[in-house]
């Protein structure tokens, strides 16, 4: 999986049969996606890629979002006229805890 934010892209392998849950900055401030190639290269290791299934739940608020990142979040785009930019994050892509992703291995 890439993750992309202003002119930085972080690459993150995902294990075969992995759930990974976003939240915080990882689901609010970086960009994602999964290329399309037939394999991955991880280090020495060449892993071929299989079908691979995406489903994403999300909540349906009946309020407007309280969440800290207002420059980013869809449902706060009218606060945005009267609020000053939010600087760069200081974001440790390696620790994904950090910026909010999880990864559990079914």
């Amino acid at each position: 999986m890439s993750f992309f934010y202003n002119n930085e892209m972080k690459h993150l392998y995902i294990k075969p049969r992995s759930v990974i849950f976003f939240s915080g900055e990882a689901r609010f401030v970086w960009e994602h996606s999964i290329a399309l190639r037939k394999i991955d290269r991880v280090e020495d290791d060449i892993f071929f890629r299989k079908r691979r299934v995406s489903m994403t739940f999300r909540k349906i608020r009946k309020n407007e979002c309280e969440c800290p990142y207002i420059n980013y979040c869809d449902s706060q785009k009218k606060k945005l006229a009267s609020v000053n930019p939010v600087s760069d994050f200081n974001i440790n892509i390696a620790d994904k805890t950090q910026i909010g992703i999880q990864s559990i291995n079914i």
